[in-house]
């Protein structure tokens, strides 16, 4: 039988591997980037509505926003801004082999999730009147007896770790651990 035996005595080679070993048994440098990358493509997703493209708004929610916007989830900017423009801010979570990044927006996960239909329920309140038709009055106040109210549903529109952030994360990775 014949058998074969490499050994590696060259110091700077076994110092070079081992250095490999250390890194990739602490990648928390690469995922500091990798987190940058989610939250970026995250950021992209808002902007251009979706990828894929989320769902389209009703007549009625576009008439309702306040720059008659059809693009999904951009009345105000306010939840994409949570994701793409602060990097860092908004990264939850970095560990040594992973990375938890989101939106401190409270109703973002209504909008990752979706919500169904429902009704709400709103008590007896005193309301303080200061302008009626566009004009400013003396201020007055009025009783509003209870009622409800119906929200409508709000479909899933959610920010995707797309196939491109996944080959990123591989690169960043590669590049970490054989520099």
């Amino acid at each position: 039988m014949v058998t074969l035996k490499l050994e590696l005595h060259d110091k700077e080679v076994n110092r070079w591997l081992a250095e490999m070993e250390r890194r990739g048994m602490d990648l928390h440098p690469a995922m500091k980037k990798i987190a940058i990358v989610l939250m970026r493509s995250a950021g992209r997703q808002f902007h251009v509505g979706g990828i894929p493209k989320w769902r389209a708004l009703s007549d009625a929610t576009i008439e309702r926003r306040r720059k008659k916007s059809n693009v999904p989830i951009r009345d105000t900017g306010r939840l994409g801004w949570s994701w793409g423009a602060r990097g860092m801010a908004d990264i939850r979570k970095i560990r040594k082999t992973s990375v938890f990044v989101g939106s401190n927006v409270i109703y973002a996960a209504v909008h990752q999730y979706g919500r169904p239909a429902m009704r709400v329920q709103i008590p007896e309140y005193t309301r303080r009147i200061t302008t009626a038709f566009g004009r400013k009055i003396s201020p007055r106040t009025a009783a509003v007896s209870a009622h409800s109210m119906g929200i409508p549903k709000i479909p899933k529109r959610p920010v995707r770790i797309l196939n491109a952030d996944v080959e990123d994360a591989k690169l960043i990775i590669t590049n970490y651990i054989l520099r």
